[in-house]
């Protein structure tokens, strides 16, 4: 996963601290795409809800650039729903931030050949950035962020009971659920470790990647993106995602996009 550059589609998302004047963080973005002209910056919409709606946030992009998110069209507030996602699309002046090699995007449609790795081990892989202020290095002399991100792999959940279903809103067809014990995880090599702290990594890109399982360490066949991470369970030690396919219906559907 290492040799993954993950890092040029997904993005840390900073604010301000009006009392300390350091840079916090937020959580992270994720650059998506419907086609090659329509581009939209994914967020989860609770995390601008806790930093507060009239307080700006920044996304520091991988080329060293720093810039303001202009606008974003979020599910629905106050709290976190099922979808739990905000919009921005790649508008005018903003767009041109990201023209940039060292900037990608994801599709939101399907175009992954599932079929070919059916036979594979199947992993869940969640990316972002840690709202940890020690994982945050600023120049303000360039208006440069260099922030640390991490990457944790896991077992895709599939089953729960009615009750834990119930409580937390959970929705299968919207939802993608991972295991996630801070204490108890393994690494590739199957060393348990303790895990890292994973809030802010909401708003991250989410993968299915389909591995060869090795004695020593799993050999990676291939990688799908499929989502948008939102929140960690901490009681229920899970991970959980937005799907593409959901993020791509409020899209289509806010948008009256074809």
């Amino acid at each position: 996963m290492k040799d993954i550059s993950f890092e040029s589609s997904s993005f840390p998302v900073l604010g301000i601290d009006d009392k300390s004047d350091k840079a916090k963080g937020v959580g992270t973005c994720t650059l998506t795409r419907l086609d090659e002209d329509r581009l939209f910056l994914i967020n989860s919409a609770h995390t601008l809800e806790i930093w507060g709606d009239n307080s700006p946030i920044f996304i520091a992009l991988p080329n060293g650039k720093t810039v303001e998110l202009p606008f974003a069209l979020k599910t629905k507030s106050k709290k976190i729903d099922k979808i739990d996602i905000a919009v921005t699309p790649l508008l005018g002046e903003f767009a041109t931030h990201f023209y940039d090699e060292k900037i990608s995007s994801f599709p939101l449609y399907d175009d992954f050949p599932i079929e070919n790795f059916r036979e594979l081990s199947k992993r869940v892989v969640f990316f972002g950035f840690p709202s940890s202020n020690s994982r945050f290095s600023i120049d303000w002399k360039t208006n440069q962020v260099k922030a640390k991100p991490i990457c944790i792999t896991s077992i895709e959940i599939e089953d729960l009971t009615e009750r834990t279903v119930d409580y937390y809103d959970i929705d299968f067809s919207i939802h993608i659920l991972a295991k996630f014990e801070r204490r108890n995880m393994k690494d590739q090599n199957g060393i348990i470790k303790k895990s890292p702290d994973p809030h802010g990594i909401s708003g991250g890109a989410v993968f299915f990647a389909f591995v060869e399982e090795g004695k020593c360490q799993d050999i990676l066949k291939g990688i799908n993106f499929v989502g948008i991470g939102n929140e960690y369970l901490q009681n229920r030690s899970l991970l959980k995602a937005t799907r593409k396919s959901a993020i791509l219906t409020f899209i289509k559907e806010s948008f009256q996009l074809n």
